[in-house]
């Protein structure tokens, strides 16, 4: 069973991952639905040829995030990293859950010639399906606003493998959100 936070991050890399697939055209689709990386626990939910994507999902009313490792925001060599983070307001009656996503990129999919099977297999690595994601129906939300952030300019606030001493592991900290303004490329509200 998902925890609670585990939901609200699967959501919004949904969210993120139906968004990304709107503003494509068909030829994009399945490098798209590859490029998402979340469900199978590798450092960035999002990893593209030039660029890594690295999720947040938060309730709107939290001042932080939460980085989970010292390799999270470790940026790869000659590639950008950007920062997205998606701020929900929970509502069980007009809001979305995860299996509501789902079955609103099946169908993007279907329109667009997308390869449905890479998306069942995503989510099949936290043990889901189509189907049993509907126990997690009583939670919802809304998409209130998207951040995105370039990881890559200087000043950063990060603490990643490549800036701490080795003796230092398995770090997990918090990023408080209104301070990374200087470091905003887009922001969106819905």
């Amino acid at each position: 069973k998902l925890s609670i936070e585990e939901i609200k991050g699967l959501f919004g890399e949904l969210f993120i991952l139906n968004e990304l697939l709107e503003d494509s055209s068909s030829v994009e689709v399945n490098s798209i639905l590859n490029a998402w990386k979340g469900p199978y626990d590798t450092t960035n939910d999002f990893v593209f040829d030039t660029k890594n994507i690295e999720v947040k999902t938060k309730e709107e009313s939290k001042l932080f995030i939460k980085i989970s490792s010292e390799y999270q925001l470790e940026k790869e060599f000659d590639k950008g990293l950007e920062l997205l983070i998606v701020s929900v307001k929970i509502d069980l009656i007009n809001g979305k859950s995860i299996h509501d996503l789902l079955i609103k990129i099946v169908k993007y999919l279907r329109t667009n010639s997308g390869d449905a099977s890479i998306l069942y297999k995503a989510i099949n690595q936290k043990g889901l399906t189509l189907e049993s994601v509907k126990q997690y129906n009583n939670h919802k939300f809304i998409v209130v606003k998207t951040h995105l952030y370039d990881c890559n300019i200087d000043g950063f606030p990060m603490l990643t493998v490549s800036n701490i001493p080795q003796e230092i592991t398995g770090l997990r900290y918090k990023l408080r959100v209104n301070t990374l303004s200087p470091f905003l490329i887009n922001k969106k509200k819905y």
